[in-house]
């Protein structure tokens, strides 16, 4: 049967309706805004219009959210890897960490670090800030360390770091604490300090082959946690929270939500705590921070 040129465009006006329609549900769930990346995603998943509709009709019906969160997995990106944006992490060795440090020892009893990875996507930035914050603690004075890798820190000293995501797949990943590296292509290991490589025990890599497979120590997993959390909830996962990290997330979300979730990570935040975001990101709240400029980045310290 060959269409009209107006049945040929109903059929593309009903298609954009319909993508409008789960961009709205999209937003209302995870925050997404509209963009041509996310859309072209959308038209590759639903290839006609039916099936589009039976997909938006099941998520309304689907009261756990279930079909929705399995749409979040395949158009969210979870490439990422260890000590990513460098500038942060040399703002937070060199400057947030030696004062936290500080500051906390001048308190009397247990002296508590929690640091937020919010949306960590498969864990290697909430392992990083583990990894850093051991090894300055040690070079502080904070600790022993017994064997390479090996930190321990004395019994008045808790640390404790909290990655978060949206997606199953990566969290199930995170808490699994095993990693790759290649000599060809992405890995997990590119721009990685050979210095924290002591972290790590290598595991079930064939000899001669492009690929090893590491591990992340128990003396770094033990301060490390993971949990599903959606950034659009109103309620944080925890509260008194040291340094949080929210890096390459809010670009892809509406202004709107943009200011959910911020608001979110200060009530989230002990008084003067550090927030990080990516160098692409904004605040668009900045009444509640005060800005502190380290060379190529900004810590936002709650006022």
């Amino acid at each position: 049967m060959t269409l009209s040129s107006n049945q040929i465009k109903a059929r593309g006006t009903q298609a954009e309706q319909l993508v409008e329609r789960l961009m709205l549900l999209l937003k209302q769930f995870a925050g997404f805004r509209a963009s041509p990346q996310i859309q072209r995603k959308l038209e590759r998943i639903f290839h006609n219009p039916s099936d589009l509709t039976d997909f938006i009709r099941a998520v309304e019906k689907d009261t756990t959210k279930t079909e929705l969160m399995a749409l979040v997995e395949d158009l969210t990106n979870h490439e990422t890897y260890f000590f990513r944006e460098r500038a942060h992490l040399d703002a937070m060795e060199h400057v947030v960490l030696p004062a936290l440090i500080q500051k906390k020892q001048q308190q009397s009893g247990t002296k508590k670090i929690i640091i937020w990875s919010a949306a960590c996507a498969t864990g290697e930035e909430a392992y990083t800030l583990t990894m850093l914050a051991l090894n300055t603690l040690l070079k502080l004075g904070v600790g022993k360390e017994t064997t390479p890798g090996d930190i321990t820190l004395p019994a008045d000293w808790k640390l404790e770091v909290l990655g978060t995501d949206i997606s199953r797949q990566a969290v199930r990943i995170a808490k699994d604490a095993m990693y790759s590296s290649r000599t060809e292509g992405l890995s997990s290991f590119r721009q990685f300090p050979q210095e924290y490589m002591r972290f790590f025990d290598e595991t079930d890599s064939k000899p001669g082959g492009d690929r090893k497979n590491y591990r992340i120590k128990p003396s770094v997993t033990r301060h490390t946690r993971f949990d599903l959390f959606n950034l659009m909830s109103a309620i944080p996962p925890q509260r008194e929270i040291d340094i949080i990290f929210c890096r390459n997330v809010l670009i892809y979300m509406d202004s709107e939500s943009q200011k959910l979730i911020i608001r979110s990570l200060n009530q989230a935040m002990q008084s003067g705590g550090s927030l990080m975001l990516s160098l692409v990101d904004s605040m668009v709240v900045p009444d509640l921070f005060r800005e502190n400029r380290q060379n190529r980045c900004v810590i936002y310290e709650k006022l």
